[in-house]
């Protein structure tokens, strides 16, 4: 602190100076900058005492004159200051080393952003997937394993063929027909008279699934009309002979010549697509026409329509 000099005043107990009390606190003050600084002056000898004594503990080594000990102690001063420079540089450092430490949680704060993005990022190769399973309805699998989660309409390509899912079974692509040509007539006159069509054998890899039945008929002879008519019904019959009465595919009525077209599309499995084929194989169809009144004859021809299902 500056030194306190205490007001005496002009002349002698002219009453224009410090009081006793004020000037005694100014000695005070003086005097404890003076032990202050003594002590300190006190501190750092010691210290560069003990930094002397560092340099050699071979005492007789030391050079003893006036002139060396004045050059140690200005070498001491200047390591002194540049103990200081380094001192100083530290603290830089030390700010340097903060920042860092500051910018690393920055840093920090980008990563953790970042790894957001890429959790966005990784919704998106997601969703990317998700897209890339829901193909489009006609896509086309060309490989020879079978397709995981396929969806009705997409095909698959395999060396034993095309398929196409139905939403439960792999179908051929191609669809076949079963009987005879459509010139091919059977005469038909009498009640229980019937025609049938022929389905082809089973083969290693594949049953047969019906998806319609077509029946076209010609009047020949007689008349057909609301009181004079044919009730058709079509069944499957085993292969030997026996007729799936109990589960009729399809019936209509016949007033009129024309063409019948009935789709199944459940499908019927050939063979053993029903529990009473537990004694024989479905292979083929039979429509039984049965009369209504006297209606006149008829000519015609079954066929089925069917594909390969693969088993």
């Amino acid at each position: 602190m500056p030194r306190e000099l205490i007001n005496v005043g002009t002349e002698a107990n002219d009453g224009t100076g410090e009081t006793l009390r004020a000037a005694g606190q100014k000695i005070n003050a003086n005097f404890q900058e003076v032990y202050t600084l003594t002590e300190e002056s006190a501190t750092a000898i010691e210290a560069q005492g003990n930094a002397i004594a560092a340099f050699s503990n071979d005492l007789s080594t030391l050079d003893t004159s006036q002139a060396a000990q004045g050059e140690a102690i200005d070498l001491l001063t200047t390591a002194s200051n540049n103990q200081g420079d380094a001192l100083g540089a530290l603290t830089t450092i030390t700010g340097n080393l903060t920042n860092a430490i500051a910018a690393i949680d920055t840093d920090q704060d980008s990563q953790d952003a970042a790894i957001t993005s890429l959790s966005t990022v990784n919704s998106e190769q997601a969703a990317a997937i998700v897209a890339l399973l829901a193909r489009p309805q006609g896509f086309t699998y060309d490989q020879q394993s079978e397709p995981l989660n396929p969806t009705a309409g997409q095909t698959w390509r395999e060396g034993n063929g095309e398929w196409e899912w139905s939403g439960s079974l792999w179908l051929s692509t191609v669809r076949y027909k079963a009987g005879p040509p459509s010139v091919a007539f059977t005469s038909v006159s009498a009640n229980g008279n019937n025609i049938g069509c022929t389905l082809p054998s089973r083969t290693p890899i594949s049953d047969i699934w019906l998806d319609g039945v077509e029946l076209i008929y010609r009047r020949s002879t007689g008349l057909v009309d609301s009181l004079n008519f044919w009730t058709v019904t079509i069944y499957p019959i085993r292969d030997d002979s026996v007729v799936f009465t109990a589960v009729p595919l399809t019936s209509l009525v016949i007033n009129n010549e024309g063409t019948f077209w009935a789709a199944l599309p459940l499908g019927i499995v050939h063979p053993n697509r029903f529990s009473l084929s537990s004694t024989g194989n479905v292979s083929g169809l039979i429509a039984v026409w049965n009369t209504t009144g006297t209606p006149g004859a008829f000519r015609a021809a079954l066929s089925a329509n069917y594909r390969l299902r693969r088993v």
